[in-house]
């Protein structure tokens, strides 16, 4: 038997502060990590039915003939529409650039969740709350042109710490949803 036997609480602990330090690190690197196997996703998979209808909607020469033909040829908020446009004029019409809304807003989502997850129980559960989307069916649906992503992005921020609502009184309600909450409802 070892004079020392391992003690893994102690390396466990130690492990932990290393990641705290380089936690920009450490998400810099599934940023890019994300990003390249979301990007190669949308790349290798042709636009289908609704996305065409996002794609028509956002090649509209400005952003008020978007909204407006967004309005007249899908059901979706047009928000959606509205961003992919913007992407289509910034990096050019494609399957990467149609689907660059929704790979950020699935990826902000992640982020907001390993923030809320790692300021309660620490950087381990925080990279596992992270991760736990992309091990989901959600991940599939992260790199279409459709709202999916968008509406993620917009309830992440729920989940990052924010005032409570007050209640008559003064008193603190048991809500505990920060002010942006009707924003992500409304997305």
């Amino acid at each position: 038997m070892p004079a020392n036997p391992p003690d893994f609480e102690t390396d466990a602990r130690r492990m932990g502060a290393q990641l705290e330090k380089g936690k920009y690190l450490v998400l810099l690197a599934l940023t890019v990590c994300y990003a390249a196997g979301a990007m190669l996703h949308a790349r290798g998979k042709p636009l289908w039915y609704d996305e065409i209808f996002t794609v028509i909607a956002a090649s509209a020469p400005n952003a008020a003939g978007t909204w407006r033909l967004a309005q007249q040829v899908d059901a979706s908020p047009p928000l959606t529409h509205l961003l992919t446009h913007f992407a289509m004029r910034w990096f050019g019409a494609g399957e990467v650039a149609t689907r660059l809304p929704a790979i950020a807003g699935f990826w902000i989502f992640c982020l907001c969740l390993f923030w809320f997850v790692r300021r309660r129980l620490g950087i381990f559960y925080g990279l596992m709350a992270l991760l736990l989307p992309i091990a989901t069916g959600a991940y599939d649906y992260s790199y279409e042109a459709r709202a999916y992503g968008p509406e993620l992005a917009f309830c992440g921020p729920c989940w990052l710490p924010g005032r409570r609502p007050q209640a008559p009184g003064g008193r603190k309600s048991g809500w505990g949803m920060p002010p942006r909450a009707p924003c992500s409802r409304s997305a």
